[in-house]
């Protein structure tokens, strides 16, 4: 995925692409991590969607 240490670096162009498309990967896991937590505080203790959404944001950041 990366280019080896005796190859040129990439251009700016191809940097940033590479950097956005890491930033949406990021952003789906976070995005797709905070509905599963979200759904599961829904379902297993019958919170409302405003309390999930709180109590999942909790622990996603630790």
């Amino acid at each position: 995925m990366y280019e080896h240490r005796r190859h040129a670096p990439l251009s700016r162009r191809r940097f940033v692409w590479r950097l956005l498309r890491h930033f949406a990967l990021a952003a789906l896991l976070l995005a797709a991590s905070l509905g599963l937590g979200m759904l599961g505080y829904e379902h297993y203790e019958h919170l409302e969607w405003h309390d999930a959404f709180e109590n999942t944001c909790m622990l996603l950041g630790g």
